[in-house]
């Protein structure tokens, strides 16, 4: 109820007390994130040498837990002062016993040095421990109203004005409401009058179709309702897409993100994203009336939640199934190929539209979207929520599809099925349900090869697929002979295209970890040297399968830590795997904390117990965070910490007996080999 508005205020007029003022978005961590690039961007101008340097490396390499430490960083410098941090429509807020894996730890965001000031909007109550709670009420001054419509309006006269007066108590001293009311009025030559007699007129009409309303929302819709009926006389189209934003998450909405679905829509939305003056001109008019906000420093969107959860009502029952398709085409079409760089940064801002374009696919008709274009907007969408780990969400995407795919009499969409079954296989791996998988991988192997040839590139990649669970879950033979095979049917192929040469060294890469697991460790080192080189010169030196291939080569070395200067190599492979690791999924990405926590086992063997104490922590932490409590690696991980913790006390006790008895020894004290666990 125009916290947002107040907080602006606040910090507009009381900007000679503060130093730098900084907004942040804090409706997720993603947009916290984003907020905090922002700042960083700002700040080049303001640190000094070094840590310009440092800003500009993790800005560069898109390293964005750096960047937040960074940032963090420079407001606790002792010459930081006064500065005012603003995190806006904190409405999601992570607390003891929360379960939300949405939710925001607000608190791990905050600078460590006590020397400026931070204000919190926010609409949950749960964030009063954290400082001093003001609850933002209706106004109590009439003047103070007044001024919001003059000021919104652009009109100095409406204190004289008794039907501003009047309009004041029907808008029962709202804010968000006057914003709005005054924002119509600068459009229009309409008197206050006038517009009081739309408001009584609409208000009557909202409670003849829905009485139980109640008397806020009521007065809130019935404001918004006049300013959409407005934008309507001045533009039809910024009318209908005034509504369509209303399946967007309302508080990042950006030109790309709309542009991606142009192809696909009705012609009047067509047009408005066939050209950027176009959209600008719509968007304008829109933002004119106060329902939406431009946001120049990101270059997006956002819509008051209250303004967004009344939009949802005014769509169009008769457009409701074509304009969700629409949306979920603009978020799907949006997720670049994962080859992209900007695969990770883009996913996890697409990723709060995708959950909303994920229900509304769920809640359509399966007859709509039996169409191989639809179909591969759904298996991206799966794809990416398996990405990120979303795995619930990704099987509940992928299954939608495929039950789609099985129900059709068309061939087309019989092949899609198989990529998409394929896919699904992946993610059931991922999250442990190997059978299943296995099943999977075998369906569309099966269907794959009636067809087309067994070196189709959609074949291999399955059979490589299947070969890697075989290898999983220890079937070590069956996956030997069936990364032969590929390697063997690949040879001749393999220059052909960059697709088949990328397999190839896949293939290679599947037979080293198979020799490895099969401890034939100079084959398995010969393998994956020639797959590391080899993704290195096809895919880049950041692409995950490169990174991969770096994991595994540490991990062969490192089971040979029996063997002089091994240890040493897999230190260095883990290393390199762990610092591209963070630079293209973050810190938190399963994968990155696969390597911390074997880097932790790898710096134990090599005597560093309190560095592998503090690397078991972190990979425990992160999997805790992003696989759950009760997933294998977060317990492994557990355990793990436990070893180390214990050895570090028994390290600390035979340390004092020696002080005390010269002759101790201290032989002896990894009486315990912690699990290492390799990635498949």
């Amino acid at each position: 109820m125009g916290k947002t508005q107040i907080a602006l205020k606040f910090a507009k007029q009381f900007e000679k007390g503060f130093s730098a003022r900084f907004w942040i978005n804090g409706q997720s961590r993603e947009t916290i994130q984003q907020s905090f690039d922002v700042i960083a961007r700002r700040l080049l101008d303001e640190a000094n040498l070094s840590q310009k340097k440092a800003f500009e490396v993790a800005l560069e390499q898109n390293l964005t837990d750096q960047v937040v430490r960074l940032v963090k960083g420079w407001f606790s410098t002792p010459t930081n002062e006064k500065w005012l941090l603003v995190f806006d429509n904190v409405d999601n807020p992570k607390v003891p016993m929360e379960t939300n894996a949405d939710a925001v730890d607000i608190r791990a965001y905050f600078p460590e040095a006590d020397a400026g000031s931070i204000l919190v909007t926010t609409r949950s109550s749960s964030l009063k421990e954290i400082g001093k709670s003001i609850p933002v009420k209706k106004l109590a001054n009439e003047d103070d109203c007044i001024s919001i419509l003059e000021s919104m309006s652009e009109r100095n006269d409406l204190h004289k004005d008794e039907y501003a007066r009047k309009l004041v108590k029907k808008l029962d001293n709202l804010p968000l409401a006057l914003a709005t009311a005054g924002a119509y009025l600068s459009q229009v030559t309409t008197s206050v009058g006038e517009y009081l007699q739309f408001y009584e007129d609409s208000w009557q009409k909202l409670q003849e179709n829905s009485p139980r309303l109640l008397s806020y929302e009521g007065t809130m819709y019935t404001t918004w309702n006049i300013s959409l009926l407005h934008i309507e006389e001045r533009s039809n189209p910024a009318a209908r897409l005034l509504r369509f934003l209303a399946y967007f998450n309302n508080q990042d909405i950006w030109r790309e993100l709309l542009q991606a679905g142009k192809n696909f829509g009705p012609p009047w939305f067509s047009k408005i994203m066939s050209c950027d003056i176009e959209f600008d001109a719509v968007m304008r008019i829109i933002c004119d009336h106060g329902l939406v906000q431009g946001n120049y420093s990101s270059h997006a969107y956002s819509i008051h939640s209250c303004v967004h959860s009344w939009l949802s009502t005014c769509i169009e029952p008769v457009d409701r199934q074509k304009d969700a398709i629409l949306f979920v085409m603009c978020v799907g079409e949006s997720i670049p190929s994962v080859e992209n760089e900007q695969y990770w940064n883009l996913g996890a801002r697409l990723l709060p539209h995708a959950k909303l374009a994920s229900i509304e696919a769920q809640r359509g008709c399966p007859k709509s979207y039996e169409n191989t274009q639809l179909l591969s907007t759904l298996d991206k969408l799966g794809g990416l929520f398996s990405a990120f780990y979303l795995l619930s969400d990704g099987e509940a995407m992928f299954s939608k599809a495929l039950e789609i795919c099985k129900k059709s009499n068309k061939e087309d969409v019989f092949v899609c099925g198989l990529l998409i079954a394929n896919n699904l296989g992946n993610l059931l791996w991922k999250g442990g349900k190997s059978l299943e998988a296995e099943n999977m991988f075998k369906h569309a192997l099966e269907g794959y090869e009636c067809c087309w040839t067994p070196q189709h590139l959609s074949s291999v990649q399955t059979r490589l697929n299947l070969a890697l669970l075989y290898l999983d879950v220890s079937k070590l033979e069956e996956a030997r002979k069936m990364c032969l095979e590929v390697i063997g049917s690949l040879e001749k192929k393999r220059d052909s295209s960059r697709d088949m040469e990328a397999q190839y060294f896949h293939a290679l890469a599947g037979l080293g970890q198979v020799y490895t697991k099969q401890r034939r460790f100079e084959a398995a080192e010969l393998n994956l040297k020639q797959a590391l080189n080899g993704r290195m010169k096809v895919l880049g030196p950041k692409h995950p399968r490169t990174l991969h291939s770096m994991y595994w080569l540490g991990w062969t070395y490192a089971e040979q830590s029996d063997v002089e200067g091994k240890l040493e190599e897999a230190e260095k492979m883990y290393r390199q795997a762990r610092e591209g690791g963070e630079e293209v999924f973050g810190c938190q990405h399963p994968y990155t904390l696969h390597t911390i926590h074997d880097l932790g086992w790898v710096r134990g063997k090599r005597g560093k117990l309190e560095e592998e104490a503090e690397l078991y922590e972190q990979a425990f932490k992160g999997y805790e965070n992003v696989l759950g409590p009760q997933h294998e690696r977060t317990r492994k991980a557990a355990q793990n910490l436990e070893l180390a913790k214990a050895e570090l006390k028994q390290l600390e006790k035979k340390k004092k007996r020696q002080a005390e008895t010269p002759s101790c020894s201290l032989t002896n004290l990894r009486t315990k080999k912690k699990a290492h666990e390799a990635v498949e």
